[in-house]
Protein backbone atom coordinates (compact mmCIF):
# COMPACT_ATOMS: atom_id res chain seq x y z
CA UNK A 1 0.00 0.00 0.00
CA UNK A 2 2.88 2.30 -0.86
CA UNK A 3 3.81 4.63 1.99
CA UNK A 4 0.41 4.51 3.72
CA UNK A 5 0.08 2.11 6.61
CA UNK A 6 -3.18 1.37 8.37
CA UNK A 7 -2.83 2.15 12.11
CA UNK A 8 -2.86 -0.81 14.48
CA UNK A 9 -5.96 0.72 16.07
CA UNK A 10 -8.26 2.52 13.67
CA UNK A 11 -9.35 6.05 14.65
CA UNK A 12 -12.81 6.15 16.26
CA UNK A 13 -14.18 8.08 13.28
CA UNK A 14 -13.55 5.11 10.95
CA UNK A 15 -16.58 2.82 10.82
CA UNK A 16 -15.27 0.15 8.43
CA UNK A 17 -13.59 -3.09 9.50
CA UNK A 18 -9.81 -3.04 9.29
CA UNK A 19 -9.61 -5.86 6.74
CA UNK A 20 -12.05 -4.09 4.44
CA UNK A 21 -10.16 -0.79 4.82
CA UNK A 22 -6.90 -2.52 3.88
CA UNK A 23 -8.40 -4.20 0.81
CA UNK A 24 -10.21 -1.14 -0.54
CA UNK A 25 -7.26 1.17 0.15
CA UNK A 26 -4.87 -1.14 -1.67
CA UNK A 27 -7.13 -1.20 -4.73
CA UNK A 28 -7.69 2.57 -4.53
CA UNK A 29 -3.97 3.33 -4.46
CA UNK A 30 -3.46 1.01 -7.40
CA UNK A 31 -6.13 2.91 -9.35
CA UNK A 32 -5.14 6.46 -8.43
CA UNK A 33 -1.47 6.27 -7.44
CA UNK A 34 0.36 7.19 -4.25
CA UNK A 35 0.77 10.84 -5.29
CA UNK A 36 -2.96 11.45 -5.83
CA UNK A 37 -5.45 13.39 -3.74
CA UNK A 38 -7.19 10.07 -3.20
CA UNK A 39 -4.03 8.75 -1.54
CA UNK A 40 -3.91 11.92 0.57
CA UNK A 41 -7.48 11.18 1.70
CA UNK A 42 -6.49 7.74 3.01
CA UNK A 43 -3.32 9.04 4.69
CA UNK A 44 -4.94 12.09 6.27
CA UNK A 45 -8.09 10.31 7.53
CA UNK A 46 -6.21 7.34 8.96
CA UNK A 47 -3.09 9.02 10.36
CA UNK A 48 -3.46 12.81 10.25
CA UNK A 49 -0.24 13.09 8.24
CA UNK A 50 0.23 15.06 5.06
CA UNK A 51 -2.07 17.71 3.61
CA UNK A 52 -5.82 17.22 3.69
CA UNK A 53 -7.03 15.99 0.30
CA UNK A 54 -9.42 18.76 -0.76
CA UNK A 55 -8.46 21.98 1.05
CA UNK A 56 -4.71 21.18 1.27
CA UNK A 57 -4.63 22.13 4.95
CA UNK A 58 -1.52 20.73 6.68
CA UNK A 59 -2.08 17.68 8.88
CA UNK A 60 -1.05 17.74 12.54
CA UNK A 61 -0.14 14.07 12.84
CA UNK A 62 -3.37 13.22 14.67
CA UNK A 63 -6.32 11.56 12.88
CA UNK A 64 -9.02 14.18 12.27
CA UNK A 65 -12.33 14.04 14.08
CA UNK A 66 -15.65 13.37 12.44
CA UNK A 67 -16.55 17.04 12.05
CA UNK A 68 -13.24 17.81 10.35
CA UNK A 69 -13.67 14.92 7.92
CA UNK A 70 -17.24 15.97 7.09
CA UNK A 71 -16.10 19.55 6.48
CA UNK A 72 -13.23 18.36 4.29
CA UNK A 73 -15.49 16.14 2.19
CA UNK A 74 -17.81 19.10 1.59
CA UNK A 75 -15.12 21.79 1.16
CA UNK A 76 -16.13 24.22 -1.60
CA UNK A 77 -19.37 22.35 -1.97
CA UNK A 78 -21.17 25.01 -4.03
CA UNK A 79 -19.42 24.26 -7.30
CA UNK A 80 -22.54 25.12 -9.29
CA UNK A 81 -22.85 21.65 -10.83
CA UNK A 82 -26.19 20.68 -9.35
CA UNK A 83 -24.85 17.71 -7.37
CA UNK A 84 -22.94 17.23 -4.14
CA UNK A 85 -19.19 17.48 -4.84
CA UNK A 86 -18.58 13.85 -3.90
CA UNK A 87 -20.90 12.93 -6.75
CA UNK A 88 -19.74 15.34 -9.42
CA UNK A 89 -16.60 17.39 -9.11
CA UNK A 90 -14.61 19.02 -11.89
CA UNK A 91 -11.51 17.16 -10.68
CA UNK A 92 -12.03 13.35 -10.79
CA UNK A 93 -9.18 12.64 -8.37
CA UNK A 94 -10.56 15.15 -5.88
CA UNK A 95 -13.99 13.61 -6.24
CA UNK A 96 -12.64 10.17 -5.38
CA UNK A 97 -10.88 11.69 -2.36
CA UNK A 98 -14.19 13.07 -1.11
CA UNK A 99 -15.76 9.66 -1.61
CA UNK A 100 -12.99 7.96 0.40
CA UNK A 101 -13.68 10.28 3.34
CA UNK A 102 -17.41 9.68 3.25
CA UNK A 103 -17.00 5.91 2.95
CA UNK A 104 -14.50 5.62 5.80
CA UNK A 105 -16.78 7.48 8.21
CA UNK A 106 -20.00 5.78 7.11
CA UNK A 107 -21.55 8.90 5.59
CA UNK A 108 -22.01 6.87 2.39
CA UNK A 109 -21.69 3.18 1.63
CA UNK A 110 -20.66 3.59 -2.02
CA UNK A 111 -17.29 1.84 -2.31
CA UNK A 112 -14.74 4.48 -3.39
CA UNK A 113 -13.26 2.60 -6.33
CA UNK A 114 -13.58 2.74 -10.11
CA UNK A 115 -13.65 -1.05 -10.44
CA UNK A 116 -17.05 -1.90 -12.00
CA UNK A 117 -17.05 -5.11 -9.95
CA UNK A 118 -16.24 -3.39 -6.66
CA UNK A 119 -19.30 -4.82 -4.94
CA UNK A 120 -17.34 -8.02 -4.36
CA UNK A 121 -15.50 -6.28 -1.49
CA UNK A 122 -18.73 -6.36 0.55
CA UNK A 123 -20.26 -9.51 -0.94
CA UNK A 124 -22.48 -7.66 -3.42
CA UNK A 125 -23.11 -7.85 -7.15
CA UNK A 126 -21.56 -5.55 -9.75
CA UNK A 127 -20.67 -2.16 -8.25
CA UNK A 128 -23.44 -2.34 -5.66
CA UNK A 129 -22.98 -1.77 -1.94
CA UNK A 130 -25.91 -3.93 -0.80
CA UNK A 131 -25.85 -7.70 -0.60
CA UNK A 132 -28.48 -9.92 -2.19
CA UNK A 133 -29.97 -10.49 1.26
CA UNK A 134 -30.41 -6.75 1.75
CA UNK A 135 -31.85 -6.28 -1.74
CA UNK A 136 -34.38 -9.06 -1.20
CA UNK A 137 -35.35 -7.70 2.22
CA UNK A 138 -36.23 -4.28 0.80
CA UNK A 139 -38.07 -5.90 -2.11
CA UNK A 140 -40.13 -7.85 0.44
CA UNK A 141 -40.93 -4.60 2.23
CA UNK A 142 -42.08 -3.08 -1.07
CA UNK A 143 -44.37 -6.05 -1.73
CA UNK A 144 -45.69 -5.69 1.84
CA UNK A 145 -46.48 -2.05 1.13
CA UNK A 146 -48.49 -2.92 -1.97
CA UNK A 147 -50.43 -5.55 -0.04
CA UNK A 148 -51.14 -3.25 2.91
CA UNK A 149 -51.59 0.13 1.23
CA UNK A 150 -52.97 -0.91 -2.16
CA UNK A 151 -51.67 -1.38 -5.69
CA UNK A 152 -52.54 0.60 -8.79
CA UNK A 153 -55.95 -0.15 -10.32
CA UNK A 154 -55.84 -2.64 -13.17
CA UNK A 155 -57.51 -0.11 -15.45
CA UNK A 156 -56.79 3.61 -15.20
CA UNK A 157 -58.80 5.93 -17.47
CA UNK A 158 -56.51 7.56 -19.99
CA UNK A 159 -57.30 11.08 -18.80
CA UNK A 160 -56.13 10.08 -15.31
CA UNK A 161 -53.11 8.19 -16.59
CA UNK A 162 -51.99 11.36 -18.37
CA UNK A 163 -52.19 13.35 -15.11
CA UNK A 164 -50.05 11.31 -12.68
CA UNK A 165 -49.38 14.24 -10.34
CA UNK A 166 -53.10 14.49 -9.63
CA UNK A 167 -53.33 10.88 -8.47
CA UNK A 168 -54.22 10.04 -4.87
CA UNK A 169 -51.20 9.52 -2.65
CA UNK A 170 -51.63 5.76 -2.46
CA UNK A 171 -51.58 5.47 -6.27
CA UNK A 172 -48.34 7.42 -6.41
CA UNK A 173 -46.95 5.28 -3.61
CA UNK A 174 -47.94 2.12 -5.48
CA UNK A 175 -46.23 3.34 -8.64
CA UNK A 176 -43.08 4.11 -6.60
CA UNK A 177 -43.08 0.65 -4.99
CA UNK A 178 -43.64 -1.07 -8.33
CA UNK A 179 -40.64 0.78 -9.77
CA UNK A 180 -38.60 -0.30 -6.76
CA UNK A 181 -39.60 -3.93 -7.27
CA UNK A 182 -38.89 -3.79 -11.01
CA UNK A 183 -35.36 -2.46 -10.38
CA UNK A 184 -34.57 -4.98 -7.66
CA UNK A 185 -35.97 -7.86 -9.73
CA UNK A 186 -33.69 -6.82 -12.59
CA UNK A 187 -30.44 -6.47 -10.69
CA UNK A 188 -31.12 -9.67 -8.72
CA UNK A 189 -31.51 -11.56 -11.99
CA UNK A 190 -35.16 -12.42 -11.37
CA UNK A 191 -36.34 -10.47 -14.41
CA UNK A 192 -34.69 -9.86 -17.76
CA UNK A 193 -36.66 -6.64 -18.34
CA UNK A 194 -34.91 -3.37 -17.52
CA UNK A 195 -37.17 -1.29 -15.24
CA UNK A 196 -37.35 1.95 -17.26
CA UNK A 197 -36.71 1.15 -20.91
CA UNK A 198 -38.51 -2.19 -20.80
CA UNK A 199 -35.70 -3.71 -22.86
CA UNK A 200 -35.05 -7.41 -22.43
CA UNK A 201 -31.58 -7.59 -20.86
CA UNK A 202 -30.76 -10.28 -18.34
CA UNK A 203 -28.06 -9.17 -15.94
CA UNK A 204 -25.47 -11.59 -14.63
CA UNK A 205 -22.52 -10.53 -12.47
CA UNK A 206 -20.08 -12.49 -14.64
CA UNK A 207 -21.31 -12.01 -18.19
CA UNK A 208 -22.37 -8.39 -17.69
CA UNK A 209 -18.94 -7.31 -16.46
CA UNK A 210 -17.25 -9.44 -19.12
CA UNK A 211 -18.91 -7.27 -21.78
CA UNK A 212 -16.60 -4.38 -20.89
CA UNK A 213 -14.09 -4.16 -23.73
CA UNK A 214 -10.59 -3.55 -22.39
CA UNK A 215 -10.01 -1.15 -25.29
CA UNK A 216 -12.79 1.05 -23.91
CA UNK A 217 -11.59 0.92 -20.32
CA UNK A 218 -9.98 4.38 -20.34
CA UNK A 219 -13.15 5.96 -21.72
CA UNK A 220 -15.27 3.94 -19.32
CA UNK A 221 -13.26 5.07 -16.31
CA UNK A 222 -14.04 8.69 -17.10
CA UNK A 223 -17.47 7.94 -15.65
CA UNK A 224 -16.61 8.59 -12.03
CA UNK A 225 -18.68 8.19 -8.92
CA UNK A 226 -22.12 6.72 -9.30
CA UNK A 227 -21.60 6.44 -13.07
CA UNK A 228 -18.66 4.08 -12.84
CA UNK A 229 -20.27 0.70 -12.59
CA UNK A 230 -21.66 -2.08 -14.71
CA UNK A 231 -22.49 -0.20 -17.93
CA UNK A 232 -25.81 -1.94 -18.60
CA UNK A 233 -27.11 -0.72 -15.24
CA UNK A 234 -25.70 2.79 -15.53
CA UNK A 235 -26.90 3.20 -19.12
CA UNK A 236 -30.43 2.29 -18.02
CA UNK A 237 -30.42 4.89 -15.24
CA UNK A 238 -28.64 7.73 -17.04
CA UNK A 239 -30.45 7.16 -20.30
CA UNK A 240 -34.05 6.87 -19.15
CA UNK A 241 -34.68 8.05 -15.60
CA UNK A 242 -35.09 11.78 -16.34
CA UNK A 243 -37.49 11.23 -19.24
CA UNK A 244 -39.68 9.11 -16.97
CA UNK A 245 -39.58 11.10 -13.73
CA UNK A 246 -40.14 14.51 -15.34
CA UNK A 247 -43.36 13.57 -17.12
CA UNK A 248 -46.22 15.92 -16.40
CA UNK A 249 -44.26 18.49 -14.40
CA UNK A 250 -44.81 22.15 -15.26
CA UNK A 251 -42.80 23.03 -18.35
CA UNK A 252 -42.04 19.37 -19.04
CA UNK A 253 -43.53 16.91 -21.56
CA UNK A 254 -46.93 15.48 -20.76
CA UNK A 255 -47.12 11.93 -19.42
CA UNK A 256 -47.02 9.17 -22.02
CA UNK A 257 -48.75 6.18 -20.39
CA UNK A 258 -48.54 4.11 -23.60
CA UNK A 259 -44.79 4.57 -23.89
CA UNK A 260 -43.42 5.00 -20.36
CA UNK A 261 -44.15 3.92 -16.80
CA UNK A 262 -45.52 6.58 -14.42
CA UNK A 263 -43.07 9.21 -13.15
CA UNK A 264 -43.32 7.94 -9.56
CA UNK A 265 -42.26 4.52 -10.86
CA UNK A 266 -39.12 6.19 -12.23
CA UNK A 267 -38.55 7.88 -8.87
CA UNK A 268 -38.75 4.51 -7.14
CA UNK A 269 -36.22 3.08 -9.60
CA UNK A 270 -33.87 6.02 -9.04
CA UNK A 271 -34.07 5.79 -5.24
CA UNK A 272 -33.59 2.02 -5.38
CA UNK A 273 -30.49 2.53 -7.52
CA UNK A 274 -29.03 5.21 -5.27
CA UNK A 275 -29.62 3.01 -2.23
CA UNK A 276 -28.31 -0.16 -3.86
CA UNK A 277 -25.10 1.56 -4.97
CA UNK A 278 -24.59 3.08 -1.51
CA UNK A 279 -24.99 6.67 -2.64
CA UNK A 280 -28.01 7.06 -0.35
CA UNK A 281 -28.71 5.36 2.98
CA UNK A 282 -32.46 5.72 2.62
CA UNK A 283 -34.04 2.53 1.22
CA UNK A 284 -36.76 2.91 -1.42
CA UNK A 285 -39.18 1.04 0.86
CA UNK A 286 -38.96 0.88 4.63
CA UNK A 287 -39.71 -1.92 7.06
CA UNK A 288 -43.41 -1.13 7.20
CA UNK A 289 -43.85 -1.00 3.44
CA UNK A 290 -43.88 2.73 2.80
CA UNK A 291 -42.26 4.52 -0.10
CA UNK A 292 -42.20 8.30 -0.33
CA UNK A 293 -45.85 9.16 -0.92
CA UNK A 294 -48.17 7.39 1.47
CA UNK A 295 -47.93 7.36 5.29
CA UNK A 296 -48.85 4.28 7.26
CA UNK A 297 -52.63 4.23 7.83
CA UNK A 298 -54.69 3.75 10.96
CA UNK A 299 -52.94 2.25 14.00
CA UNK A 300 -49.69 1.78 12.08
CA UNK A 301 -49.48 5.42 11.06
CA UNK A 302 -45.94 6.71 11.44
CA UNK A 303 -45.51 9.51 13.99
CA UNK A 304 -41.87 10.21 13.22
CA UNK A 305 -42.35 12.91 10.59
CA UNK A 306 -44.18 15.13 13.05
CA UNK A 307 -41.60 14.44 15.76
CA UNK A 308 -38.73 15.29 13.39
CA UNK A 309 -36.80 12.12 14.18
CA UNK A 310 -37.37 8.39 14.27
CA UNK A 311 -39.17 7.41 17.46
CA UNK A 312 -38.27 3.72 16.98
CA UNK A 313 -40.01 1.72 19.73
CA UNK A 314 -42.23 4.66 20.73
CA UNK A 315 -43.81 4.76 17.27
CA UNK A 316 -46.35 2.04 16.42
CA UNK A 317 -44.93 1.83 12.90
CA UNK A 318 -41.26 1.52 13.86
CA UNK A 319 -39.28 -0.93 15.93
CA UNK A 320 -35.52 -0.90 15.60
CA UNK A 321 -35.04 0.78 12.23
CA UNK A 322 -35.32 4.31 10.88
CA UNK A 323 -38.51 4.71 8.87
CA UNK A 324 -38.75 6.69 5.66
CA UNK A 325 -41.02 9.34 7.16
CA UNK A 326 -38.13 10.45 9.36
CA UNK A 327 -35.56 10.76 6.59
CA UNK A 328 -36.65 14.22 5.43
CA UNK A 329 -35.88 15.68 8.85
CA UNK A 330 -32.67 13.66 9.12
CA UNK A 331 -31.40 14.84 5.74
CA UNK A 332 -32.28 18.47 6.48
CA UNK A 333 -30.12 18.29 9.63
CA UNK A 334 -27.24 16.47 7.93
Amino acid sequence: MDSIQTPTTLPPTITRPRGLVDAVMSASLHEQGSASRTASAWRWALTGHGPSPVSDAPGNGQPPGGGAITAEAGHRANLGRGYPPWREDGNPDRQQARRVLRWLTGAADAIPLLDPGRGRYVGARFHLARTDTQLRQVRYWAYTGLAEHGNLPEQIPRWKAERPWQWPAWWMNAAWLNGTIAYLDWILGDSDFAPLSGHSLLLDPVTTLARIDSRDLAAFQRMYGIQCGAPDIEDEISGYVSSVTMQGHEGQPTAEPDEKPPPQWGEGVEQAHDWATGEDAKPPADHHGCGDYHPCPDVLRCLCETAGHCLRGQCPACTDRICNAAWTSIEENY
